[in-house]
């Protein structure tokens, strides 16, 4: 959920940004309402979509798991395992993100019904009088003159000297459907009330709508009239949000300016076609986070997968809570079809013997002694032992000496070797932070390594590397 909202933000972001810089003084008036209404939806669908080409476009990352690090005495000599029931802590925090959440829905959502509640107070509190499609209603004793759908409400104490160019910019907001606009962005205003950027969007609507009123009530008037009526009162419309009101004192200003500029030239229509490079951008951005968060998952999974296996090594048997979580992740497995991905397994099957299983990772990452070896498994074969024997020799046992551990002790290590050979994201999971920390130095220093590649491309892989070693 932050990650999508996140994105919207970020993407909304980019489109009002060449809506200010690009698109807002030209006299496209229309272009400029369909930009921001198409913009701010596709803004909300673009982080579902997903184009396989575009994630091919990214080689995949591959998980090789390597040969258990065996430091100190065979590992096959563990203590067992004693297993507590489970300890249930109940949960009493108040305060959650979502509760958060949704208390600013519901309260987002009570403002617009006020506000709803207003037009309907104003409907019943006042006379109509049925012009065709449209109704118009009288406010006593004001001098408010606003919109909202087929109505047009307008303050009986205005001159009848102005009430025809004032009727005349309304009726461009009732049939252009102007107030449907700004219902989408009250709806948006709830959903994405955390969100400043759907404001800036209304705003920016808001103004557009004022600007086409304008540019086509202008025709039935002379334009000095018009700025005179514009000049002349500034009315005390309504403060709500969703109506379209012909005098609001922060727009007059603007509203004069666009109204005495030229034209702009149809070649500038071109300036829309921008758009294009931006949404694929963002296409390719979420279509290769995409193969990002489920090779994450797969990760996890496989993760999971291991420290399951070094449960059974260790106890010879797993608990009942095991025996569901295995079955959980076989599901899991079907379900995110996690054998899709180029899982690399080389299990330690006794003290001497390692049974490899090679599959489609056309070249392995290896290192410059091993590059000489003919086949591909011969070089897999030197780049796990030479692993092994690094990491064996340099790392440090006395760190569990001092943290006075006994018994067996695992550090289950992940890392990538990035598309330029080096060693980055190392994650690791051990007994305590000083031995994942003298992991991460460890594997941090190995030699030199060439990257893997894959159709004749550098790809990042990723390794799991199991530590295991005897405290006494």
């Amino acid at each position: 959920m932050l990650h999508y909202c996140i994105q919207i933000i970020v993407f909304q972001s980019l489109f009002l940004l060449v809506y200010d810089i690009v698109l807002k003084k030209e006299t496209f008036f229309n272009y400029n309402r369909a930009y921001l209404l198409v913009t701010v939806l596709i803004s909300l669908v673009i982080p579902f979509v997903k184009i396989d080409h575009f994630k091919r476009i990214i080689p995949e990352a591959y998980v090789v798991s390597l040969p258990e690090v065996i430091i100190g005495s065979s590992p096959h000599k563990f203590l067992g395992v004693q297993h507590l029931d489970p300890v249930f802590i109940s949960n009493i925090t108040v305060f959650t993100w979502e509760n958060l959440l949704f208390f600013g829905w519901v309260i987002s959502a009570l403002i617009l019904s006020f506000k709803v509640f207003q037009i309907i107070k104003l409907l019943r509190g006042n006379q109509g009088e049925k012009q065709g499609r449209i109704t118009l209603i009288y406010l006593k004793n004001s001098t408010s003159a606003f919109s909202f759908f087929n109505f047009i409400f307008l303050g009986d104490a205005i001159s009848t000297s102005k009430r025809s160019a004032i009727l005349a910019h309304e009726k461009v907001h009732v049939s252009q459907k102007h107030s449907l606009d700004l219902l989408v962005f009250e709806l948006l205003r709830i959903l994405f009330w955390f969100n400043p950027l759907i404001y800036i969007y209304q705003k920016r609507i808001a103004e557009v709508h004022e600007f086409i009123a304008d540019s086509k009530a202008v025709k039935q008037h002379s334009k000095k009239v018009y700025y005179e009526n514009l000049l002349s009162q500034v009315f005390d419309t309504q403060s709500i949000s969703f109506i379209n009101p012909f005098f609001k004192q922060s727009l007059i200003k603007k509203r004069i300016i666009m109204l005495s500029k030229s034209k702009s030239n149809r070649v500038n229509v071109l300036k829309y076609t921008l758009v294009l490079p931006l949404v694929v951008f963002m296409l390719v951005y979420t279509s290769c986070t995409a193969q990002e968060d489920n090779t994450n998952q797969n990760l996890s999974i496989v993760q999971q997968i291991e420290a399951l296996k070094s449960s059974i090594s260790t106890q010879g048997t797993i608990t009942p809570l095991e025996e569901k979580a295995l079955v959980e992740l076989v599901e899991m497995l079907e379900e995110s079809k996690v054998n899709t991905l180029k899982i690399e397994r080389e299990h330690l099957l006794s003290n001497n013997q390692d049974s490899f299983s090679f599959l489609d990772i056309d070249e392995v990452p290896t290192f410059a002694e091993c590059e000489d070896l003919g086949s591909n498994t011969e070089k897999r074969k030197c780049f796990s032992k030479m692993v092994n024997t690094f990491v064996a020799n340099h790392f440090n046992p006395k760190v569990a000496d001092e943290l006075k551990l006994v018994g067996n002790q695992k550090i289950s290590v992940f890392f990538t070797i990035a598309k330029n050979g080096e060693i980055k994201d190392i994650k690791t999971r051990g007994p305590h932070i000083l031995l994942e920390e003298e992991a991460k130095r460890v594997v941090s220093l190995l030699p030199k390594i060439n990257a893997g590649k894959q159709d004749g491309k550098p790809v990042n892989v990723t390794f799991f590397l199991p530590i295991h070693f005897m405290v006494k």
